[in-house]
């Protein structure tokens, strides 16, 4: 290493973040051309406008990243983080995604992903505590229909 460098341990990691992070994004347009991330957020409030269940995500190189989804415990299994996902899907085809991917742990909401068309396409065995984490993708658009319509016009 070079005697005017030095590898420093940082108290605040943000302090450094926002540089390492502009860095790399720079690299990666060297290859990629300009691009952005959007960050997406949906929320379900109660009358007094506390946050009982959302999600949170963002679209980057035509991506949907399904970062987190919540629900209340009392409020589970109504349909309220089908509607979430929906909702976000449904955002993020509006700012050009077209395929979504996301990870879970084996013991949350494998299940649920995959009823709403998500496939596994990896996973880290043992991850865990013995539970595996799982990742998942989905087209959120139809690449068949897509091609038809446009050879059709």
């Amino acid at each position: 290493m070079s005697a005017d460098l030095s590898l420093v341990i940082e108290p605040d990691p943000r302090i450094a973040e926002e540089r390492i992070c502009c860095g790399l994004k720079e690299f990666n347009t060297k290859a990629l051309g300009e691009y952005s991330h959007l960050p997406l957020v949906v929320t379900l409030r109660d009358a007094d406008r506390e946050v009982r269940a959302g999600i949170v995500g963002g679209v980057h190189l035509g991506w949907l990243n399904v970062d987190s989804l919540w629900v209340e415990e009392r409020l589970r299994g109504q349909g309220y983080g089908s509607e979430l996902l929906a909702q976000l899907e449904s955002l993020s085809l509006s700012h050009g995604a077209s395929r979504a991917f996301l990870d879970t742990m084996e013991f949350q909401a494998v299940g649920f992903y995959l009823r709403r068309g998500y496939v596994e396409f990896g996973r880290i065995s043992d991850f865990a505590r013995g539970f595996d984490r799982v990742f998942l993708q989905k087209a959120l658009i139809d690449e068949h229909s897509t091609a038809r319509q446009a050879h059709d016009t």
